[in-house]
């Protein structure tokens, strides 16, 4: 095989290998830009842990409230008709908490599963780059 012919094709195979060095910086930086997402993301659901603990919190000290309440109520009943209404309305108030709670653990949820798949993707594309460079190792 002549040199000039032999040199043509390792020019190639280099310009090859630095097209896929080129696409696997690409990849890199897209995956760099994912894990920055989710850190974010993260960021954003340790906020919301926070926030749904201080209103399990609030709901603790409200459950303790109205237990103090049903006492009072208790010690100063007049009458059943009075106190069955005074009861109604604490109910009420830990539902509408409760109903907060419960959107609120949704919306953690929610953001657990987009964290999930964002993981998901990363796996795949992470895999895919080693795929790549296994390939670019047997190439060589």
């Amino acid at each position: 095989m002549p040199t000039e012919q032999l040199l043509q094709e390792i020019l190639t195979e280099v310009k090859s290998v630095k097209s896929d060095v080129s696409t696997l910086r690409d990849d890199v930086s897209t995956l760099r830009d994912d894990v920055s997402t989710l850190k974010e993301d993260f960021s954003t659901l340790k906020d919301d842990v926070f926030t749904l603990k201080g209103n399990v919190s609030t709901l603790t000290d409200d459950v303790s409230i109205l237990k103090l309440d049903v006492s009072n109520i208790k010690s100063t009943m007049v009458t059943k008709d009075e106190f069955t209404q005074a009861i109604r309305e604490q109910q009420q108030d830990v539902m509408k908490i409760l109903e907060l709670t419960d959107k609120k653990m949704d919306r953690v949820e929610s953001e657990i599963k987009s964290i999930r798949r964002d993981i998901r993707t990363i796996e795949a594309v992470t895999v895919k780059n080693w795929n790549e460079i296994l390939d670019l190792k047997e190439a060589k």
